[in-house]
């Protein structure tokens, strides 16, 4: 009874540590409130300015609403 009961144990250990794993993935202001979007947010570290990269390849400059380029904390 034992066994089982340490067999029992170490499963849901496993179980637990799964799912914290898998919902541990980065999440960016680009993603929904209830999952991914897919696209990976990039900064320059040097300007600031911020790409939308889209999966499978290929990036963009990430606009606001107005249009033009987000870019915070610029640094010459």
């Amino acid at each position: 009874m034992k066994h089982i009961l340490l067999l029992a144990a170490g499963s849901l250990s496993l179980a637990i540590a799964l799912v914290l794993i898998v919902n541990e993935s980065p999440r960016d202001d680009t993603d929904p409130f209830n999952g991914r979007s897919g696209m990976r947010l990039y900064a320059d570290a040097r300007t600031g300015c911020q790409y939308l990269g889209a999966p499978g390849g290929g990036i963009t400059p990430r606009l606001d609403a107005h249009g033009k380029q987000i870019c915070e904390g610029r640094r010459s």
